[in-house]
């Protein structure tokens, strides 16, 4: 397998970790059990942080459009991601 392929590969992994993984009860039919729960993925959730900072009134609404928020969000959860991994 090649470098890209691997490198993707990984990425992969690490993005589709969910931040708060768990258990709860559930009734199905008539029947309670017990099922998995996931929520946000890793990922998902520092984008979040990263936005709820971003906004925190560091720029006036009219720089927000020529910022792109979500864009630096991702990429700001990504590189966390990625020192976490190292």
């Amino acid at each position: 397998m090649n470098d890209k392929y691997e490198y993707i590969e990984e990425q992969s992994k690490m993005l589709n970790q969910y931040a708060f993984p768990g258990r709860q009860m559930a009734l199905i039919g008539n029947t309670e059990m017990e099922v998995a729960t996931q929520g946000l993925t890793k990922r998902e959730y520092f984008a979040v942080m990263a936005m709820q900072g971003l906004l925190a009134g560091q720029f006036t609404t009219k720089e927000w459009k020529y910022f792109n928020i979500g864009r630096s969000a991702v990429e700001i959860a990504d590189e966390l991601l990625k020192q976490l991994e190292s």
